[in-house]
């Protein structure tokens, strides 16, 4: 693994002695460091994409200005699949695939002090058969929210989150079950959890776990795409059928778009600061010949199209 300065391309260092086979990359939000987790073994029977023996897994932080190991954060006995930075690059949380048909025992969101590289505890969420274990955090580093996935039998997947003004204590708020997904806004304060049974979006209180409101009718709610917050109150995504939706979770309504906008979206971008939304779209078709397409800016404030 190299790091690569992206204005000169020249080469600032390489991790290659850290483990053979680098499985997750995470850069700290200020950019000072660099979370990486790594084996020193394939599963030899496990298909593409390989998979790392979890009996190898270990997890690293690199200072990014000198390529120099800052901590060793240990082993782990499940593959590591996500790495999470806390927003103000101090915390440090990570997700794993667990099964327990392999006999492995830490189904847990393990959480880091950045500076240290102490545990600082970990969070245990509902342990079945097969699950894949994929964190978020809140923007003020409050709650950390789990999305729990499985293909195993009838079990349900959903979403759990717990608070962490005691990282050694966290204490469990709430679970959503069935839930397929969740966006956490931009204030740290709410959830959406989506759920393509029924076709429902939920929009929940962080602290209390009360349901604000619930959205219904999403089409697709399965396929919902580029899932995003444009502002404090307003969602943005695209159907299945690629049409654009826009809604209001003050006015608890859809809201109408700009007639400029096209119908239908490849994929849509929105803005750090929510208010600029990036819409590529086709732009024609003939035949067997590509798809032409093109790109938009819709300011979802003014409602402007450019």
């Amino acid at each position: 693994m190299h790091l690569i300065d992206v204005d000169s391309a020249r080469t600032l260092f390489d991790t290659e002695l850290l483990a053979p086979v680098v499985r997750q990359l995470a850069f700290s939000p200020d950019g000072r460091t660099l979370a990486v987790a790594g084996c020193q073994a394939i599963v030899p029977w496990s298909g593409p994409p390989l998979e790392c023996d979890p009996s190898t897994t270990r997890l690293w932080t690199v200072d990014v200005a000198s390529g120099q190991i800052a901590h060793d954060l240990g082993e782990f006995m499940s593959p590591i699949l996500r790495i999470v930075w806390s927003s103000d690059s101090t915390r440090l949380y990570t997700g794993v695939q667990f099964s327990t048909y392999d006999g492995l025992g830490d189904n847990e969101i393990s959480i880091f002090d950045a500076a240290s590289g102490e545990r600082l505890g970990v969070v245990q969420p509902e342990a079945l058969p097969t699950t894949w274990l994929y964190p978020g955090v809140s923007a003020d580093g409050r709650f950390v929210v789990l999305y729990t996935r499985t293909n195993v039998g009838p079990q349900t997947d959903f979403v759990q989150w717990w608070d962490m003004l005691d990282p050694a204590r966290p204490r469990r708020v709430h679970l959503e079950r069935p839930a397929n997904d969740f966006l956490l806004s931009p204030d740290g304060a709410s959830i959406l959890t989506v759920t393509s049974a029924g076709s429902i979006m939920r929009w929940i209180d962080l602290e209390s776990g009360q349901i604000r409101h619930t959205i219904t009718g999403v089409r697709g709610a399965a396929y919902i795409r580029n899932l995003a917050f444009a502002g404090l109150d307003r969602l943005v995504w695209l159907q299945e059928s690629g049409e654009i939706r826009l809604y209001d979770l003050a006015a608890r309504d859809y809201a109408p778009l700009p007639e400029s906008l096209p119908p239908r979206a490849d994929s849509l971008r929105v803005a750090p600061d929510g208010k600029t939304v990036l819409v590529v779209h086709p732009l024609a078709s003939s035949g067997d010949a590509a798809v032409q397409t093109g790109a938009s800016l819709w300011d979802v404030v003014t409602g402007q199209v450019v």
